[in-house]
């Protein structure tokens, strides 16, 4: 087939190749959302990384005649991709030619698979992939990104995408070792929401911060009031505190 003559082909000619684009620390936060997402639907087999397994499974998939050519109504017909929109498309489409070959995935993937190791964690990969994107949005700190992501993910016990009040304030009653009610100096750090922030209310070092501090910041947090947050008010409440601090 073609396409695995193709794929072999390139594979060869990343590994012997070196990258020379750095990777952003900071980009639009609408950007790094929309690679977000993307890094989830490449990583193929959900270990948290992107290797030159999961891309060329997404291409091979993907190119259903099987003629080397990924077109946006075969992006369509995937069901991790069902919902893409031409800006999903046009992350891949990197030649300007309309449909997305080898050339393209050379392209993209150049910089960012190295040879040593061949695979890219989310940091790394929004890095990177943000060399190539607009930024739409506020910039973002990528690293305050990130952390943010993690301690949603973590603090998000039941995985359905949403913190409730009763997830966030059982990080408060994680954090508060002595059971005061009070979380101290030495425990705001264990306080996962506010992790790599440092001081986040006036009272840490007299009283502690109370459950009411803890809570003041998920509501703020909340900006649609919907009494829970998602994935992306929690990265962008918490994910600016941590670069504003």
């Amino acid at each position: 087939m073609l396409w695995r003559i193709l794929i072999i082909t390139v594979c060869c000619v990343f590994l012997t190749a070196s990258a020379d684009v750095k990777p952003k620390t900071k980009a639009g936060i609408d950007t790094l959302f929309h690679l977000r997402r993307m890094f989830y639907v490449e990583d193929l087999d959900d270990d948290l990384f992107v290797e030159w397994d999961d891309i060329y499974q997404v291409f091979a998939r993907a190119d259903i005649n099987n003629d080397g050519i990924y077109e946006f109504n075969e992006m369509l017909a995937d069901p991790d991709m069902k919902d893409a929109s031409r800006d999903d498309f046009n992350v891949f489409e990197v030649n300007g030619d309309g449909i997305v070959g080898m050339d393209d995935v050379h392209l993209k993937f150049y910089d960012i698979l190295s040879s040593s190791g061949n695979d890219v964690d989310i940091k790394e990969y929004l890095g990177f992939m943000s060399t190539r994107e607009p930024d739409r949005g506020e910039l973002m700190d990528i690293e305050s990104f990130v952390n943010a992501e993690k301690n949603f993910l973590v603090s998000d016990q039941n995985d359905n995408g949403f913190l409730s009040p009763y997830e966030y304030n059982a990080e408060f009653r994680f954090a508060d070792a002595d059971h005061d009610g009070f979380l101290n100096s030495n425990e705001t750090d264990a306080f996962r929401p506010t992790r790599h922030v440092g001081q986040f209310c006036d009272a840490v070092a007299t009283t502690g911060c109370s459950l009411n501090d803890v809570e003041a910041l998920f509501n703020g947090a909340d900006t649609d009031n919907s009494g829970k947050l998602s994935v992306e008010e929690y990265i962008i409440y918490f994910g600016n505190l941590m670069t504003a601090t």
